[in-house]
């Protein structure tokens, strides 16, 4: 958990960005990627979500949005975080003076954030924001909460794993 105040106005700042694209159902994936000095990706941290509501009409989507528990989302989703936090134990340390970046990946049929319209500071990234050499694949957490699926993995690169074990 960040003390750090223009971290966590940062993280706050991204997901009220993404939140108009989260209700539509139009986020794909959410990424974590941590960069080492050299911006290679040495670990990546992929949300993956995916939403039951897609080709639904909208009175019905509006019907199950209501019968959604609120409160057990929001515990689903509480779980990952503590994940996230222990997760460590399963991972190599990371090089010094990394650094970190979150990147959201819309449905293929959205190229850009709602959110752009409204003067969010939105940059494109590259692929390479993203790719993890040689990596290996850790799952972390899965969740079904009816009409949400999402799925929690780490990525980590073999090559810090060579360099620090």
């Amino acid at each position: 958990m960040s003390r750090h105040p223009v971290l966590n106005g940062y993280i706050r700042d991204v997901l009220a960005g993404i939140k108009p694209d989260l209700q539509k159902g139009v986020v794909s994936k959410v990424y974590l990627a941590i960069h080492d000095p050299a911006r290679n990706v040495v670990e990546k941290f992929t949300f993956q979500i995916r939403s039951l509501m897609e080709g639904i009409e909208e009175g019905v989507r509006k019907h199950a949005q209501t019968t959604i528990n609120t409160s057990d989302v929001e515990a689903y989703l509480r779980s990952f975080l503590l994940k996230i936090a222990v997760c460590d134990s399963m991972l190599n340390p990371n090089p010094p003076d990394c650094s970190f970046v979150l990147l959201v990946e819309l449905a293929g049929d959205h190229p850009t954030p709602t959110s752009v319209s409204t003067g969010a500071p939105w940059v494109p990234s590259e692929p390479t924001d993203v790719e993890v050499t040689s990596p290996s694949l850790i799952p972390l957490k899965t969740m079904d909460a009816g009409l949400l699926k999402m799925q929690l993995y780490v990525e980590e690169s073999d090559a810090k794993q060579s360099s620090t074990g």
